[in-house]
This record gives C-alpha cells, sequence and structure tokens, in this order.
C-alpha cells in the first residue's frame, strides 16, 4: 500500500510540473514578462521532475518537500500580487489560486509520506 501511495504522490507531482511548464510557457509567450522572472519556476519544476523519476526515497521526499514549499511560496506572492488593486487589478487569479491549492495539497501530502516514512523506519 505504501508503495501504490508513493506512486500516487509521484504521478501528482508529475501532474504539477507539467502544469508549471505549460502555465509558464504560455504567460512568456501571451504577456510581457521578463524570461528572468520564469527562470526559478522552471528550476523548480525541473528539480521536482528529477526527485520523482526514481522511486521517493526519505532525501527524494525531503528534496519533494522543498520544492513544493518553493511553489507555494513562489505562487502565494504571485496571487496575492495579483489582487492588489494598484498593481493586478484582480485579473486572472482563478488559475493562480487553483494552482496554489494544488501546490499545497503537494506540500501536505509530501510532508505526510515523508513524516509516516520516518516513523515506519524508526
Amino acid at each position: 500500500m505504501n508503495a501504490l501511495r508513493m506512486n500516487v504522490l509521484r504521478a501528482y507531482s508529475g501532474i504539477f510540473v507539467v502544469a508549471i511548464y505549460l502555465g509558464e510557457s504560455f504567460v512568456l509567450m501571451t504577456r510581457d514578462k521578463p524570461i528572468l522572472l520564469a527562470i526559478d519556476d522552471y528550476l523548480a519544476a525541473t528539480v521536482m521532475l528529477a526527485l520523482i523519476w526514481k522511486p521517493l526515497s526519505q532525501t527524494r521526499l525531503a528534496g519533494l518537500c522543498a520544492c513544493w514549499a518553493f511553489c507555494v511560496g513562489n505562487l502565494y506572492v504571485m496571487t496575492f500580487y495579483r489582487f492588489d488593486p494598484a498593481v493586478g487589478g484582480g485579473k486572472n487569479t482563478t488559475l493562480l489560486v487553483a494552482a496554489l491549492v494544488a501546490s499545497l495539497a503537494g506540500l501536505a501530502a509530501t510532508a505526510y509520506r515523508l513524516r509516516h516514512n520516518d516513523k515506519e523506519t524508526a
């Protein structure tokens, strides 16, 4: 059962990586966003992809947890920046809120797996 849960977590993370790649590419092609502001998103998605490529060990889970935390922080800033009427005007926030909720779910699931696996090996 533990292996199945790990594979579900890997699949969920993989879907999130694809969504980040596609979403960030779409924003770069349709908006005046400088490429330098997108590099961190691509880097986080690439590291996440590298971590989920093989079965998740404790070390890989810890790294995945760090990637999820980075994504949560990044999406939090982007979302609330858009809510500021002086800057973002509240436009296009639905997808950002959905991505923030999805990244929070990924962070919670990864942290749970990390803690649960740690108790299993003790």
